[in-house]
């Protein structure tokens, strides 16, 4: 038993030449993900703060160097979507109306496939709405806004429902349909 040990033993030895590298390299890539991860989830939560300060140049630094991270590490995921809606609102912060409309039309090409369900994917259409009205093309907007109220109008009443009906509201406002903004308040109450 022992000879078949130390046989064993001496194999072990003899091809951790041959495997240490790879399993080093493994590990250090498992490492550099985990940390990036880190950096990344860092990012975005100081993006998040400084946008809440309403810091919004702050706040699309901090998302830049998130989005940087996550498009190396995990690009396509629902966490970098999430980062370009967010840097969408900085950007519209920043009165970067452009900015804004790139990183939405970002963030829905990730999310039209991966979750074309979710109060993200709202939030993303009535980020383009909020543009599109900011450009004073209010039929898009309205389009816009109309797609985030049949995903948010499903499910609990969220900051991105409350802030769709009133973008819905300043549309019908900024068209003179009085009666329309009234009877989309209806609507809602009424389902």
């Amino acid at each position: 038993m022992t000879t078949l040990m130390r046989f064993f033993g001496a194999l072990c030895i003899a091809l951790i030449p041959t495997f240490a590298p790879r399993l080093m390299s493994q590990q250090a890539d498992q490492t550099e993900n985990r940390t990036s991860s880190d950096l990344a989830r860092t990012a975005m939560a100081n993006g998040q703060a400084a946008y809440d300060r309403r810091d919004y140049e702050t706040a699309k630094k901090a998302l830049e160097v998130a989005a940087t991270i996550l498009e190396k590490t995990s690009a396509g995921s629902l966490e970098l979507a999430r980062c370009y809606i967010s840097l969408s609102q900085a950007c519209f912060g920043l009165e970067d109306i452009s900015g804004s409309e790139s990183w939405s039309k970002r963030a829905l090409s990730i999310l039209s496939t991966k979750s074309p369900k979710s109060v993200e994917i709202a939030a993303t259409f009535n980020s383009l709405g909020k543009v599109a009205q900011a450009r004073s093309d209010l039929t898009t907007a309205e389009f816009w806004e109309k797609k985030a109220l049949r995903i948010t109008s499903e499910g609990p009443v969220s900051l991105t429902l409350v802030s769709t009906l009133n973008n819905l509201g300043n549309i019908s406002w900024a068209k003179g349909d009085l009666l329309g903004q009234i009877s989309g308040f209806e609507e809602l109450y009424q389902s």
